[in-house]
């Protein structure tokens, strides 16, 4: 008698059992798809990291510059910026950081940096040498690899 109350009891869970594994199951779907969607969103924007970084890269020494460093900033974190370094015979730098997404930063040593006052009373800082080579990088980067930059903007400059 309790062997056959037993077998009932099991019979009748079975469904149950069944329901929970196939809810489980499709529990597990939707979070595989969404990790999946966030790895190739990454390995995207990795991707055009790597391209702009290295099209930078080739830019500037046709320009005639030579790169002196091209690294990971953090070579531990997969969604960190690269960053690279360009002289110039003059001795003349650039330095670049391409982050995995947003704005592309640079940084100009040995060019020469002026203030001047603006209409409004404020200062603003120009530094002509340095927006020419880079507007001329920019024009390259987009001539010859079809890279889209912005303007060219420093801490301080008058946009």
């Amino acid at each position: 008698m309790q062997q056959a109350i037993a077998n009932s009891q099991s019979q009748q869970a079975v469904p149950q059992i069944i329901e929970l594994r196939e809810r489980c199951l499709r529990q597990l779907e939707a979070r595989m798809q969404t990790i999946i969607a966030t790895a190739n969103t990454a390995q995207l924007q990795a991707e055009r990291r790597d391209y702009i970084a290295e099209s930078i890269s080739q830019s500037l020494q046709s320009m005639g510059f030579s790169i002196t460093f091209h690294q990971p900033e953090h070579p531990q974190h997969p969604a960190t910026a690269v960053i690279l370094g360009a002289t110039n015979n003059t001795g003349k730098g650039i330095s670049v950081s391409v982050p995995i997404t947003g704005q592309v930063f640079y940084d100009v040593n040995g060019y020469v940096k002026h203030s001047m006052a603006t209409v409004d009373g404020n200062t603003t800082s120009v530094c002509d040498e340095a927006e020419q080579i880079l507007n001329e990088m920019h024009d390259v980067l987009e001539g010859k690899f079809g890279v889209k930059m912005g303007e060219v903007l420093w801490q301080g400059k008058d946009s």
